[in-house]
């Protein structure tokens, strides 16, 4: 899982500093023009220029793809939760990207890539539950023994004071 983890923590820190990048360009030029958009593409979204748009893809992929990507890396609790939340966020963009402008091979890429975090966050959920109720059932067993430990047929018969 270490594999997983780490490849997890690699795809959001690319897709968190492609959202700043991109981000940081539109805050640059609020027209679009510089990424070959339109003002256009907006009408109909409640936006009149790629300024709040690009606020947005700056906080919520991301700053906050950079976070979940330190706390896959520092394997923090439930850190696969960021990584679904993550994962979730990127889709939900690229959908609303596909709806409301003209189609371009970076949604198809980017949306790939919302859809392997979803992979592997799900799968490093279920490794962690699994993990978790191993872990509770050696304590069932512990308790259900109450503390009583079977000594080996070497400690029964070994000479004492030897």
């Amino acid at each position: 899982m270490k594999t997983v983890r780490q490849f997890s923590a690699a795809l959001l820190f690319v897709i968190a500093f492609t959202a700043i990048i991109i981000g940081i360009v539109l805050l640059n030029d609020v027209s679009g023009k510089t990424l070959q958009l339109s003002v256009d593409d907006l009408k109909g979204t409640g936006f009149v220029d790629y300024s709040t748009p690009a606020w947005l893809l700056i906080v919520s992929i991301g700053i906050l793809g950079l976070i979940a990507s330190i706390f896959t890396i520092a394997q923090t609790k439930k850190y696969f939760i960021l990584i679904l939340v993550e994962g979730l966020i990127v889709l939900i963009w690229i959908i609303l990207l596909i709806i409301t402008q003209e189609f371009r091979f970076l949604y198809l890429v980017f949306g790939l890539f919302a859809l392997a975090l979803l992979l592997l966050g799900n799968l490093l959920a279920k490794n962690q539950n699994a993990i978790l109720h191993n872990h509770s059932h050696q304590s069932e067993h512990q308790l259900q023994n109450n503390g009583t430990h079977k000594k080996s047929h070497y400690h029964k018969h070994r000479k004492r004071g030897h």
